[in-house]
């Protein structure tokens, strides 16, 4: 009798042939691959890192209100949305490239917590940081807190 564990991953619900080719290339072929398969990368997402204590090239979680926002172009005509978020210790740039649909998502005095790599160009910023919306009703966040 075989081990559950050396059955193809395509015989496991919701894995179907399809499915089980792109487990393939990632080498997973058997369920106690798949099992041993860990996340190339964690981010604890749990704890906000007030601005004022941020470090340059380090990863962290932050929250605070949108004081200003706005399009700028660069000298290669690129375009660049920026962030400035506060949060009562200080202030930091949140700078995306080429997405200026973004500016449509962003109100001043909104509550918003954003994730990234904080670097420096000039000041400290957070360069495409990920991010989400406060909406006051509690616990809906979804990466965030958790």
């Amino acid at each position: 009798m075989t081990s559950v564990l050396n059955n193809s991953v395509q015989y496991l619900k919701g894995v179907g042939p399809r499915r089980a080719r792109l487990f393939q290339r990632l080498g997973i072929q058997t369920v106690k691959e798949l099992l041993y398969y860990f996340p190339r990368k964690y981010q604890d997402r749990r704890y906000f890192t007030p601005i004022a204590a941020l470090q340059e090239e380090s990863l962290a979680t932050i929250k605070g209100r949108v004081l200003a926002a706005g399009l700028l172009r660069t000298r290669t005509k690129k375009q660049l949305f920026r962030l400035i978020v506060g949060d009562g210790t200080g202030k930091i740039a949140c700078t995306w490239f080429n997405q200026p649909y973004l500016k449509e998502n962003f109100k001043e005095g909104e509550e918003v917590i954003f994730s990234g790599k904080v670097q420096r160009y000039r000041t400290l910023q957070m360069l495409n940081p990920e991010y989400e919306k406060l909406s006051g009703k509690g616990n809906d966040l979804i990466h965030t807190g958790r």
